[in-house]
């Protein structure tokens, strides 16, 4: 079994260790952004349609801030299929389940039944999400005035 390591400071963490879902929960922040704030949308007869979603381009900076994340046999119980409940308790916000299947590959709710999972961190989280956001604001809401959303 990997070494687990608990660091205060979250941003001393080693990505290539493996650590408990109480160490990570401990670098919790509030992020409050959502999975529409990065699509890029298609209106078609006044019915909008996802195009795609920003971050998908941006998966290898993703991965970069992630950590191996091993859950226990409970929190497995409490969270399998729940990458919506895993993202409340992480980063106080369903809206980033988004984040958590895309760190790991995953599309569906239903694929999120891992014992050992890849979280990022929360305050790195934020920073990459407010910089591609920010990269990415012009075409966004170039996007939104061209589709009338």
């Amino acid at each position: 079994m990997p070494e687990t390591i608990y660091i205060a400071n979250a941003d001393r963490y080693d990505p290539a260790l493996t650590y408990t879902l109480n160490d990570f929960i401990a670098m919790k922040i509030s992020d409050e952004m959502t999975y529409y704030n990065f699509s890029i949308i298609e209106k078609i007869n006044n019915v909008e349609y996802l195009d795609h979603n920003l971050l998908e381009d941006y998966l290898p900076e993703l991965e970069k801030i992630c950590i191996k994340v091993n859950l226990s046999d409970d929190e497995f119980i409490k969270y399998k299929y729940a990458p919506d409940k895993l993202a409340y308790d992480l980063y106080n916000s369903v809206q980033l389940d988004f984040i958590v299947l895309m760190a790991n590959d995953m599309i569906d709710p239903k694929e999120f039944c891992k014992k050992q999972i890849k979280l990022p961190y929360s305050s790195q989280l934020s920073d990459l999400l407010s910089r591609i956001y920010s990269k990415e604001r012009n075409y966004i809401n170039q996007n939104r005035i061209v589709n009338n959303v």
